[in-house]
């Protein structure tokens, strides 16, 4: 067991707390705890399965249970998305704005399909740790993740395709004054977010911004490179 393989599994259990509606102190308290005894276990010379026993995500299970849960709290990593989501829509109709010299938006079907396949993508990555105690390897880890994520995008094309859909089809057309608006909404969201973090994470609200403006600048580009 090495650090890199407890990094990845904290990772993955703490994924699926926030999904269960932890509290996000109660979560920070578990993976310190869990991370602890992981360390304590390469110490000791045990294997992974002596700790978390084979299947890590009864262990997850049984820990988020003990906390008495609740569903609201996990509406936040998706208000995450929403965040993301709104963003990348707004700075690339602006983008477009700019260089069409203010000719209507037209929204494609390539950006819900490319935010369906990133929230999965996603997810599933981050989820990656639970697979360690029967695949050792990171490079055989990544490597039925990679098959899983082609898997989907293959099925989701294949889907939009089979349903008669162009990729390319454009479902939703406005102006700039909507993009102004949606740009609004955005920041606006983004403050909101902020304000939802706890008070430790807070005094990294500088660097969610930044993680959050990169990540959509990122799609931004991806979608704009997919367009042409």
């Amino acid at each position: 067991m090495t650090q890199q393989q407890i990094s990845s599994l904290i990772e993955a259990c703490v994924t699926y707390w926030e999904l269960r509606g932890v509290e996000q102190a109660r979560i920070r308290e578990m993976s310190a705890e869990l991370r602890q005894h992981l360390e304590e276990a390469i110490r000791d010379g045990k294997s992974l399965e002596a700790v978390v026993g084979k299947n890590p995500t009864v262990l997850a299970s049984a820990w988020a249970q003990e906390t008495q849960p609740r569903f609201w709290r996990s509406v936040f990593p998706v208000f995450r998305g929403l965040v993301l989501v709104c963003g990348v829509v707004a700075t690339s109709a602006l983008v477009m704005h700019l260089l069409t010299g203010l000719a209507p938006f037209g929204l494609t079907l390539l950006y819900p399909v490319t935010f369906c396949l990133m929230g999965i993508s996603n997810l599933l990555i981050r989820m990656m740790g639970f697979m360690i105690p029967r695949i050792r390897t990171q490079v055989g880890r990544k490597g039925i993740m990679t098959g899983l994520l082609l898997g989907i995008s293959v099925l989701v094309m294949g889907g939009v395709k089979m349903a008669g859909g162009d990729i390319d089809a454009v479902f939703l057309r406005w102006h700039w004054p909507v993009t102004f608006g949606l740009i609004l909404l955005a920041l606006l969201l983004i403050g909101l977010y902020i304000s939802l973090l706890s008070r430790s994470q807070k005094i990294l609200a500088g660097q969610h911004v930044r993680a959050m403006v990169l990540a959509i600048g990122a799609t931004d580009l991806v979608l704009l490179l997919m367009s042409w």
